[in-house]
């Protein structure tokens, strides 16, 4: 899992589209107010606005109350409150068929971050990804809007999660960092590997465990043992110094042009290995864990 850290133009500029649209809307200013008051019985003072942008930490405080509030409800209360917020998957629906791709465009997210094996990137004015409601908008329709709760994925990986959200941890979570998973080689006879998300602190061993067993990363990654296959070969066969002449050779190859490092990592492990570039290139996360854990990203 690859964490996300969008910025606050971005995340600005999808509150002003938002906000645009169901103003545009011919009921929007009374559709508005209404939520308000709704959402003002959940938390005092919360508003349409808040809603929007609420980070991670504060849709799953939202999520506790939201719970709470409707337990205070008779069952006639309750079904015209549900009602009432189905509002919210129509705006969904609608502004995400309108403003989907310019939204993918300026997050810059072209794989998808739950699997990080599947582009998701526009093609023309079209977007092949979707937006998994990590807090599932089927019984938390409040949140069917929610920037941070809407996570651009690929279809397989948004097939698979479906509504679970148990012990899963967001992209969006603070805590979340490139490093608190990574792919393991775990060989299962000489020269063959299969691949496993494991945690790098114990703490979220149960976690990188979910991750592995609900978005069936492990099966998923059974289709690419190759990679650890072939970083493996290539640990052994590019040894420092082969690895300095074979470096002398591409940056003084005239039809190379302006070479850099992360040119010549690109060479070696046929796919970009830097942090920032783990969220535009297919299988980059487990190139680059494993490509460590065998030794060979540290010697190029």
């Amino acid at each position: 899992m690859i964490p996300l850290a969008p910025n606050k133009n971005t995340v600005n500029n999808y509150k002003t589209n938002l906000l645009n649209y169901i103003n545009k809307r011919r009921a929007g200013s009374s559709e508005i107010s209404s939520i308000n008051t709704v959402l003002n019985s959940i938390e005092q003072n919360l508003t349409l606005d808040d809603l929007i942008v609420a980070d991670y930490g504060k849709l799953l405080s939202l999520k506790r109350k939201y719970t709470k509030y409707f337990k205070t409800l008779t069952d006639i209360e309750k079904k015209d409150r549900i009602k009432s917020l189905s509002i919210f998957l129509t705006y969904y629906k609608e502004f995400s068929a309108l403003y989907g791709p310019t939204l993918m465009k300026e997050l810059k997210i072209e794989v998808c971050p739950y699997c990080n094996r599947n582009y998701i990137f526009n093609a023309g004015d079209r977007r092949t990804s979707e937006f998994d409601h990590f807090i599932p908008k089927s019984p938390y329709k409040i949140f069917a809007i929610s920037f941070f709760n809407l996570i651009p994925v690929c279809h397989t990986c948004n097939h698979i999660k479906s509504n679970q959200i148990s012990k899963l941890l967001s992209p969006y979570d603070s805590s979340l960092t490139i490093n608190t998973f990574k792919f393991i080689p775990i060989m299962q006879t000489v020269n063959k590997y299969d691949i496993e998300l494991r945690e790098t602190n114990k703490k979220d061993k149960k976690a990188a465990l979910n991750l592995n067993n609900k978005l069936r990363l492990k099966e998923l990654y059974s289709h690419h043992s190759y990679i650890a296959e072939d970083l493996y070969m290539k640990s052994q066969i590019y040894q420092p110094q082969y690895l300095q002449k074979l470096k002398q050779v591409f940056f003084n190859t005239p039809s190379i042009m302006s070479p850099t490092e992360s040119d010549f990592k690109r060479f070696i492990l046929t796919t970009y290995g830097d942090d920032n570039d783990l969220y535009i290139y297919p299988l980059s996360k487990a190139t680059k864990d494993i490509a460590e854990y065998f030794g060979l990203y540290q010697k190029l």
